[in-house]
């Protein structure tokens, strides 16, 4: 009897953390900026799903990994060779980084990328930091800077061999139904 009442006791109490945490995100959600619009309390738009840029040439995910937190996993399409800077290099990686709620729709966010050689040494790093702000459900334009690193330099404190301004718009990968045969 003593451990059927230690049971529904624990019991309980888990309910009522659940039933709080719940009422938190709502309430969360309700006092986000501009009044609580929007399923995830950081504005209008939800920034997770499948992206790519208007020029085609990147696909990525917005994956949400907390409050306010996301993570990013994108390819681009370009030669491993970065722009033919390292033409030693054979093999790039996928961009992989993180984005954070900065503001009404607006995130900043960082990738990090790097290519190697035959025998996987690294030739270069790639760092993309900038902000995305969303203007529709699925559309967002981002302004960034592009820092290229030698594969000898350390990427998060070294000064780049290059760094450029780049902004781009990124789009939403609709659901299209399938054709007919």
């Amino acid at each position: 009897m003593k451990k059927k009442l230690v049971g529904i006791f624990v019991v309980t109490l888990l309910l009522v953390a659940t039933g709080l945490t719940v009422a938190g995100t709502l309430k969360l959600n309700t006092n986000s900026p501009n009044g609580g619009e929007g399923a995830t309390g950081w504005g209008k738009y939800n920034p997770a799903g499948a992206w790519m840029r208007s020029d085609y040439e990147l696909m990525g995910q917005i994956i949400p990994v907390g409050v306010g937190r996301y993570t990013m996993i994108s390819e681009y399409l370009h030669a491993p060779t970065c722009f033919g800077m390292f033409p030693d290099a054979v093999e790039s990686t996928l961009e992989r980084g993180d984005m954070v709620w900065t503001g009404w729709n607006t995130y900043d966010f960082t990738f990090f990328e790097y290519g190697v050689n035959i025998d996987y040494e690294v030739e270069y790093y790639i760092i993309t930091s900038g902000t995305l702000k969303m203007t529709s459900s699925d559309t967002a334009d981002a302004v960034m800077c592009i820092s290229i690193f030698s594969g000898n330099q350390d990427p998060f404190s070294d000064t780049p061999l290059l760094c450029f301004p780049f902004e781009t718009t990124y789009e939403r990968i609709p659901i299209v139904p399938p054709c007919e045969p």
